[in-house]
């Protein structure tokens, strides 16, 4: 049976029937509001996104959006202490059209990084995380927190696997630890990869689970990191932009790719 919104709306529903969740359903959008009733902490699905997904990864697609939504909630709920897991502050990167601040009115810890993406800033809790407010900075300063996020970033190692299409070499970080996006932030590493490139450095974040970097060499890098982001873009659970942008000396310029040509030989 062909997916629609409706069936996968059925299939979330019913995987998350035992939670105290309340489900707000809106035809015109194509969109799930999940509400946790105890709390007013919630979350909105796009099911035209979800119902792509499923038809990629069958069942395995709504397994991984039921785990999003009930550790989002979860991380929610948590009383950790920032100032007592200084070693568990990340950065993430989310779109620049994700909120500014709770639900409740709180501001949200960021910074400004292009125009089409923001840093968040986050405290670790294993399977999730919780994103970091001005209520946080009670006993460390926001400058505090920033740093430590940074420098805890940067201890995280970035295991590469590289491919080659049309004389272009391909670099995809995908570690599943929340965080692959975020490694874009390492600057050394950042500095290294353009170092060491032939030609031009790209880089795309379409999802928080993945960054891709290629060195471009010709038009054909540009077309298939143009099709490689779309995909990824599609079938992530926190999609952030289907952009990518040259690097240079530390600099993201995005790059418009009209893209011509189907990849080939490249595999994710």
């Amino acid at each position: 049976m062909k997916e629609t919104i409706v069936t996968v709306k059925s299939k979330l529903e019913t995987a998350l029937a035992a939670e105290p969740y309340r489900f707000d359903f809106k035809r015109d959008t194509g969109t799930l509001k999940i509400s946790d009733t105890r709390s007013t902490n919630a979350v909105t699905i796009q099911l035209g996104e979800l119902v792509k997904q499923v038809e990629q990864k069958g069942e395995t697609a709504i397994a991984k959006q039921v785990y999003y939504v009930t550790n989002s909630f979860k991380a929610a709920q948590t009383t950790k202490q920032v100032h007592q897991h200084q070693a568990e502050l990340f950065p993430v990167i989310r779109s620049s059209s994700f909120p500014r601040e709770t639900k409740t009115g709180e501001q949200f810890i960021t910074t400004d990084h292009t125009a089409e993406t923001r840093i968040y800033y986050v405290l670790d809790l294993g399977n999730t995380y919780r994103l970091l407010t001005m209520k946080d900075t009670a006993i460390l300063s926001e400058a505090q927190i920033k740093q430590l996020a940074e420098r805890n970033l940067n201890k995280k190692t970035i295991p590469l696997k590289i491919d080659t299409v049309a004389d272009n070499t391909f670099y995809f970080v995908r570690t599943n630890d929340g965080y692959d996006a975020s490694r874009l932030l390492n600057h050394d590493f950042m500095k290294k990869m353009e170092k060491e490139a032939k030609g031009q450095i790209v880089v795309a974040v379409p999802h928080q689970d993945v960054l891709l970097l290629v060195d471009v060499v010709n038009d054909a890098g540009y077309d298939v990191i143009g099709h490689l982001t779309l995909d990824f873009y599609a079938s992530g659970p926190v999609p952030i932009t289907t952009l990518a942008f040259e690097y240079t000396a530390g600099h993201l310029t995005p790059v418009f790719i009209l893209a011509k040509n189907k990849q080939k030989g490249l595999s994710k």
